[in-house]
């Protein structure tokens, strides 16, 4: 894919204005937190719990793939086809 330096440059500049405009509301508020909510585990999770959670982020990464080698397949049969290149 192509990024272009001109867009990359934009979003570091709205990143550093989105974590300066952070800052100041967070010293203006004086809660110490540059969010307004928090999230406490209580219970730490177990070395079998990386299992299934692999395994579903395999599976995502192998449909994605596959989903993108479907719509590329697809784009290529309607250009070829002259009768679906005509209808949009």
């Amino acid at each position: 894919s192509y990024f272009p330096p001109k867009t990359m440059w934009r979003s570091f500049f709205c990143a550093i204005v989105a974590v300066l405009t952070m800052q100041r509301l967070n010293r203006n508020a004086g809660s110490g937190k540059l969010v307004l909510f928090e999230v406490h585990y209580h219970h730490q999770w177990k070395w079998f719990e990386l299992v299934p959670f692999s395994l579903l982020g395999v599976l995502g990464g192998l449909l994605g793939a596959a989903f993108i080698r479907a719509h590329i397949f697809l784009l290529r049969l309607r250009l070829r086809t002259p009768w679906l290149r005509d209808r949009p």
